[in-house]
């Protein structure tokens, strides 16, 4: 039936309304009170009591709902109402004001409710006095109101002042005591004094707990607030079972209160790192909430999204504050406090997503509508817009920002600020400018020792941030003793939870790991080792062989491996690391190329050059699938598999990678970036390799351009650059260009181009190095002095630098005995060579590679010197050693016989000479074949010892053979004097000379006749080789007893020699000696006589009258004279030649004899006797 407006119908209403609101059913409440109201202003008047009553109940309603700007109107109208019926200080009057503050208080209008507290507080303690009920209940609403402007010291007073009243005037134990006491505890709470809160909290509990039970609300919220006490101390533990043991006595699932306890719960659940039963707890809490736009649903879903975030799953956790924020902008407005919260945390999700532009434009957004450019929630905005701009790369203006928010600070060691300055600090490292960041960071630091202490957490990870920023400077001394130092100062509670990334810098393992770090770097390899292994042992032991963190560790332990060039070890770490990584990501993901990519450079390193390739090619074809053939990281790939086929001798698929990258860094990055001429620079190197000289010089040529262009014509790079075209123009042959780049790299590189050679292309500019290489130009150019006097000043700088035993000591040594060698200066080479050999034989051992060189070096040089039984000895120690390392038949092996061989030969033992040579020319046919250059060679040298020997049938064969097996390439080009050897020419010259020997003159000379023609065409008609085949055709003529023709070549020659030697050459006295021998055989007597006096004269002249060569022509003239009938002339020359020969031979000498025999048959023939 319906209501009626009697007094009684509307006192009942009015109780309907009040059992309504006290039930939480405000929409129903606010209805009957409205109702109530109205019926009362129509019957009673607006100013009636009863009527003030109601509305001041129904501004209570509205209150509830959280319609604050109602409720005051209501509470203000009722207020002035009372004022002007009641007076100012009547009760029902400060009742209302007092309520009226507890709305403002609500509003946030902290400064009118404190002053309408104190207003009702004045008058309650001149109307009732100070201990009265409602006087302290004014004082404790007070106190909350300091509570909420973060006037916690004088809120801590008014509560301890109302608690002393009440515990006198009450007890300890009334309730309004215990309500008192429980605020008291929550500022406690707020001033983080946690300790004194969670015992205040406990008498609370312990006292309602006795006088109203356990389950009873108000000790459930007791307990309710102690856990969260519980919960921001870090004992999450406790605090979960509170909030459980709360939770568990609620009788209603769906109640404001159930849900509140629950959401806590689930913050307690997010703490700990539970964040599937967080957010299981919060989509409960959600799903029981009835207005999807209240202030707690969307408080809710807020702490919802937040669990997302931190779950990673931010996309849901994007959705999420999306709803809130446009239920608040709908609801709260776009500028009200709760919408900026909601938008900034929406910005820090953006963050986390990587939307760093859509991060920037929110927090730009939520700072635009803050009015107070100082006050907190402005600054802390700003500070996190910093963290994105730092996010971004716009350190510049991060740094701007970050001196903002700290330029607002007032207190300069309060822990905001310190917080901000490690921020700037942060930026300032990001920067490089690591002087800056050190300064800062050790500035927050004493702060924070002073005011916090050395082992609290914020001290410890500032602590941890400088070492970062000493590590990164390279004070690698200084990083180590302050990770050292934050070790010893955190306790064992530092590694119990690690809620933020910034907790988890001071665990012991990350300290640990960051330590191994720099002993790593500072080259203490085996503490690094130990470091990480002990942190590895750790993380699998809690975390799992396969988890990323220990994954991480195995790897870093694989790099220190690596470093240590203990290979096999740092093989089986990558491999380890790549199977866990192919296994839990993915044979494609990031991390599992890096690790496969070290894995193929350890490989590469230990030579297993094959894997290398293997490794490299799987990586370059995931990251041309992933990323793009033109992509940085495939470019570099690619670069280090071109690196392999170079080592691995396939120049052709070297060169091509090579081109492929240089195209495309020319196409990206251009032609004169670093990195392009870098790869031009390696592919200069492959050209030169393959020996492609004009292409190698060509790219050398444009790296140094560019080098010279954008570094200048000193920088180490230019120079190590034009070291190397120096090298090809060396190769090509170009040895005055060579000198001249050589000598420019000397000349233009500075004193401390020698202080360090951290790698081998910075040893290429050292001067000695250069210094080395100039003496190897020269010595092949042909100016010894120079090569030697450069090789002299090298050697005494290393014996006095490293000592005379060391290898490149040994290695200088040994091409200054080259050079004497090359110089004729044999006694100095031997006395080198020797050196060597000896500091050789200590150092490397007898059977040594080295050793075994020097000592063949030392042989050829006792050679020329013509120490042949020296020389045997050498080639034979060094023979045997050979055959006992090698073998017989390796290249080598036979190359040292080959040259034993020809010292035999030297030496006269053809026998012996022999044995080798066909020892050697079976071990080449078996393993290069019988028509392989050596081969041939060899069968020449061995076609030699068989002339020598007489044995003419079988050195015909051997000639023969070898010009049937030659090939006509082999005419092409003599390199050196082995490969003329089996020149068609050669053979035939040689062939010509057996058969001459063996009596085949008409085939002698058909062979000469035939080499002839074909110096003739080539060389020309006076050079020195043809004029030596006519000079042998010439005896092939005379032997043939066709004087005329044998005649007309001796002119022929001698004439040439006259013009191109001179007149007393030695080769042309032979051939003038020989011209008289045909003319005094054709029996032109006279023109022999004068041939023989002008050969002997000249002998007398260079040679003198008593050498052996005189004497001989001398001899011949004799006989001439005797048969011209001259026989005094021929008198005087023989007693001229016996006298010459009896004081050099001896009277007894079988010359002697033979001169005397010739003296008496001329005095017979005059009637004398000798």
């Amino acid at each position: 039936m319906p209501w009626s407006n009697s007094g009684r119908s509307l006192r009942n209403r009015s109780n309907l309304a009040r059992i309504l609101h006290e039930n939480g059913a405000f929409a129903e409440a606010e209805a009957q009170y409205r109702a109530v109201l109205a019926a009362q202003q129509e019957t009673l008047g607006a100013n009636h009591r009863d009527t003030l009553i109601t509305r001041h109940n129904l501004a209570g309603v509205l209150n509830a709902r959280g319609d604050l700007d109602a409720a005051e109107a209501e509470y203000r109208a009722v207020l002035a109402a009372q004022q002007e019926t009641l007076g100012a200080n009547h009760r029902d009057t400060l009742i209302t004001r007092r309520n009226l503050a507890g709305v403002l208080k609500a509003r946030g209008d902290l400064d009118a409710a404190e002053a309408e507290y104190r207003a009702v507080l004045a008058a309650d303690q001149e109307a009732l006095g100070v201990n009265e009920r409602d006087t302290l209940i004014t004082r404790h609403n007070l106190a909350g109101v300091l509570k909420a402007r973060g006037d916690l010291d004088a809120a801590e007073a008014e509560y301890r002042a109302v608690l002393a009243a009440q515990q006198e005037t009450l007890g300890a134990n009334h309730r309004d005591t215990l309500i008192t006491r429980h605020n008291l505890a929550g500022v406690l709470e707020a001033r983080g004094d946690l300790d004194a809160a969670e015992a205040e909290y406990r008498v609370v509990l312990g006292a309602e707990q006795e006088t109203l039970g356990a389950n009873h609300r108000d000790t459930l919220a007791i307990r309710h607030n102690l856990a969260g006490v519980l919960e921001a101390r870090g004992d999450l533990d406790a605090a979960e079972a509170e909030y459980r043991a709360v939770l568990a006595a609620q009788q209603d699932a769906n109640h404001r209160d159930t849900l509140a306890i629950r959401r806590n719960l689930a913050g307690v659940l997010e703490a700990r790192g539970d964040l599937d039963a967080a957010e299981a707890e919060y989509r409960a809490v959600l799903a029981a909430q009835q207005d999807a736009n209240h202030r707690d649903t969307l408080a809710i879903r807020q702490n919802l999204a937040g669990v997302l975030k931190a779950r990673g799953d931010l996309d849901a956790a994007e959705a999420e504050y999306r709803v809130v924020l446009g239920a608040e902008q709908e609801t709260l407005g776009a500028n009200h406090r709760d919408t900026l919260i909601t938008r900034h945390n929406l910005a820090g999700v953006l963050k986390a997503r990587g939307d760093l532009d859509a991060a920037e434009a929110e927090y730009r957004a939520v700072l635009a509508a803050q009015q107070d450019a100082n006050h907190r929630d402005t600054l802390a905005i700003r500070r996190n817009l910093a963290g994105v701009l730092e996010a971004r790369g716009d350190l510049d203006a991060a740094e701007a920002e970050y001196r903002a928010v700290l330029a607002a600070q007032q207190d300069a060691n309060h822990r905001d600020t310190l917080a901000i300055r490690r921020n700037l600090a942060g930026v300032l490292e990001a920067r490089g400018d690591l002087d800056a960041a050190e300064a800062e960071y050790r500035a927050v630091l004493a702060a924070q020792q002073e005011t916090l202490g050395v082992n609290e957490r914020d001290t410890l990870i500032t602590w941890h941030d400088l070492a970062e920023v000493l590590e990164a400077r390279g004070d690698l001394d200084a990083a180590e003793a302050e990770y050292r130092a934050v070790l010893a100062s955190r306790s064992d509670g530092d590694d119990a939870t690690h809620s933020t990334q910034a907790d988890s810098k001071i665990s012991e393992l990350h300290l640990r790991r960051h330590l191994a770090g720099v002993l790593k770097a500072r080259g203490d390899l085996d503490a690094a080792e130990a470091e990480y292994r002990a942190v590895l042992a750790a993380l699998q032991g809690t975390l799992g062989p396969d988890h990323a963190e220990t994954r991480s560790i195995r790897y870093r332990l694989a790099g220190v491996l690596k470093a240590r060039g203990d290979l096999d070890a740092a093989e089986a770490e990558y491999r380890a690391v790549l199977a866990a990584e192919q296994e839990t990501l993915g044979a494609n993901h990031r991390d599992t190329l890096i690790t496969r990519h070290d894995l193929a450079e350890v490989l590469e390193a230990g030579g297993d050059l094959g894997a290398a390739e293997a490794e490299y090619r799987a990586v370059l074809a995931a990251l041309q699938e992933t990323l793009g053939p033109d992509h940085a990281e495939t470019r570099s790939i690619r670069y280090r598999l071109a690196g392999v086929l170079k080592a691995r001798g396939d120049l052709d698929a070297a060169e091509a990678e090579y081109r492929a990258v240089l195209a495309a860094e020319q196409e990206t990055l251009g032609p004169d970036h670093a990195e392009t001429r870098s790869i031009r620079y390696r592919l200069a190197g492959v050209l030169k390799a393959r020996g492609d000289l004009d292409a190698a010089e060509a790219e050398y040529r444009a790296v140094l351009a560019a080098e010279q262009e954008t570094l200048g014509a000193n920088h180490r790079d230019t120079l190590i650059t034009r070291h190397d075209l120096a090298e090809v123009l060396e190769a090509r042959g170009d040895l005055g260009a060579a000198e001249a780049e050589y000598r420019a790299v000397l000349a233009s590189r500075s004193d401390g181009d020698d202080a360090t050679h951290s790698t081998q292309a910075d040893s290429k500019i050292s001067e000695l190095h250069l210094r080395r290489h100039l003496a190897g130009v020269l010595k092949a150019r042909g100016d010894l002095d120079a090569a030697e006097a450069e090789y002299r000043a090298v050697l005494a700088a290393l014996q006095g630098t490293l000592g005379p035993d060391h290898a490149e000591t040994r290695s200088i040594r040994y091409r200054l005995a080259g050079v004497l060698k090359a110089r004729g200066d044999l006694d100095a080479a031997e006395a080198e060579y020797r050196a060597v050999l000896a500091a050789e034989q200590e150092t490397l051992g007898a059977n040594h590679r080295d050793t075994l060189i020097t000592r063949h070096d030392l042989a050829e040089v006792l050679e020329a010197r013509g120490d042949l039984g020296a020389a045997e000895a050498e080639y034979r120690a060094v023979l045997a050693a050979l055959q006992e390392t090698l073998g017989p038949d390796h290249a080598e092996t036979r190359s040292i016989r080959y040259r034993l061989a020809g010292v035999l030969k030297a030496r006269g033992d053809l026998d012996a000479a022999e044995a080798e040579y066909r020892a050697v020319l079976a071990a080449e046919q078996e393993t290069l074949g019988a028509n392989h250059r050596d081969t041939l060679i060899t069968r020449h040298d061995l076609a030699e010892v068989l002339e020598a020997r007489g044995d003419l049938d079988a050195a015909e064969a051997e000639y023969r053979a070898v010009l049937a097996s030659r090939s006509d390439g082999d005419d092409a080009t003599h390199s050196t004097q082995a490969d003329s050897k089996i020149s068609e020419l050669h053979l035939r010259r040689h062939l010509a000379g057996v058969l001459k020997a063996r009596g085949d003159l008409d085939a002698a000379e058909a062979e000469y006749r035939a080499v002839l023609a074909a110096l003739q065409g080539t060389l020309g008609p006076d050079h020195a080789e043809t004029r030596s085949i006519r000079y042998r055709l010439a005896g092939v003529l005379k032997a043939r007893g066709d004087l005329d023709a044998a005649e007309a070549e001796y002119r022929a020659v001698l004439a040439a020699e006259q013009e191109t030697l001179g007149a007393n050459h030695r080769d042309t006295l032979i051939t003038r000696h020989d011209l008289a021998e045909v003319l005094e055989a054709r029996g032109d007597l006279g023109a022999a006589e004068a041939e023989y006096r002008a050969v002997l004269a000249a002998l007398q002249e260079t040679l003198g009258p008593d050498h052996a060569e005189t004497r001989s022509i001398r001899y011949r003239l004799a006989g001439v004279l005797k048969a011209r009938g001259d026989l005094d002339a021929a008198e005087a020359e023989y007693r001229a030649v016996l006298a010459a020969l009896q004081e050099t031979l001896g009277p007894d000498h079988a010359e002697t004899r033979s001169a005397r025999y010739h003296l008496a048959d001329v005095l017979k023939a005059r009637g004398e006797r000798c």
